[in-house]
């Protein structure tokens, strides 16, 4: 894992996401666990928290190394749809996942591995920010998809099932072009398909309707970086784009460069770069008027 913690940025106080005190978001979470309803998905809690600690243990060692701890709650009672990240007196990182989210309809393994790398990403992902020390939303997924799970699936015995995964025909053609490996080819499916799972729970659970495909959509441009929440159709477009990222887990992220470490235009990429839906490196300066000079 050459690509992490080569920088921490601190606080004092602790937020997660949603951006909230973290101490008292735990205080609520813990008061919603009186009636669990059935799971959607078909992932027992088994599959919640063998999956979870999956990540917890690949990222443990250098959290360790750094001198750090880390507070990593699997609640699988907790009917709160959710999952958090945060900081506790600049010495422990905290997560909290709810078996909520791991019920929700579309969720699969894959793409509750998808949310545990998103909370890694924001820890770990460098540049953009949304504040002093999380990894923009954004950025957090694109972290998950381009580093996170290229890792962790590697000599994965499942990856031999991707192949058979129910994934869009350009998915699978620019897959192979770009990792022409077979494992790495597998990779890059089962991390589309991830993302893409991972966006298509958040939309049921908004609308409680199937929101149908979420790859290949007609997104609108930022006008600058979004720091917060895209729609999930650029979430899912932000897995596939990683997916495809030629940078993988042997390059490392930097915390002072939103060039280094990923895809991008200025290094000569032309695909794999964060989309331009959540992510814009040029934003247009506004044009000075007679007033304002």
């Amino acid at each position: 894992m050459k690509f992490f913690l080569m920088f921490f940025p601190m606080m004092n106080s602790v937020f997660a996401c949603p951006v909230e005190p973290h101490e008292f978001m735990l205080s609520q979470m813990r008061g919603f666990g009186d009636k669990i309803g059935p799971s959607i998905s078909g992932l027992t809690e088994d599959d919640f928290r063998d999956v979870l600690s999956r990540v917890r243990d690949h990222y443990a060692p250098d959290v360790k190394a750094k001198g750090l701890e880390m507070e990593y709650t699997m609640d699988w009672a907790n009917t709160w749809f959710n999952a958090q990240t945060g900081w506790v007196n600049n010495q422990k990182i905290r997560f909290f996942f709810s078996g909520e989210l791991a019920r929700g309809k579309f969720m699969t393994r894959d793409a509750l591995m998808y949310v545990a790398c998103h909370e890694m990403g924001h820890h770990f992902g460098g540049l953009p920010r949304k504040n002093n020390w999380a990894a923009a939303e954004g950025q957090a997924d694109y972290y998950a998809a381009v580093k996170c799970m290229r890792d962790l699936l590697k000599n994965d015995p499942e990856n031999a099932k991707a192949e058979s995964l129910e994934i869009h025909a350009g998915v699978q053609s620019m897959c192979r072009r770009v990792h022409p490996e077979t494992e790495d080819f597998q990779i890059c499916l089962r991390t589309v398909k991830a993302g893409e799972n991972m966006a298509k729970t958040f939309a049921f659970f908004r609308t409680k309707s199937d929101p149908g495909a979420m790859l290949f959509q007609e997104l609108v441009p930022a006008e600058k970086t979004i720091n917060t929440y895209p729609t999930n159709a650029c979430r899912a477009e932000t897995a596939y784009q990683g997916a495809i990222c030629n940078k993988g887990p042997d390059v490392s992220v930097s915390f002072t460069s939103e060039v280094e470490g990923y895809c991008h235009e200025k290094s000569g990429d032309t695909f794999g770069m964060r989309p331009k839906c959540w992510f814009n490196p040029n934003p247009v300066q506004p044009t000075a008027t007679a007033e304002s000079k």
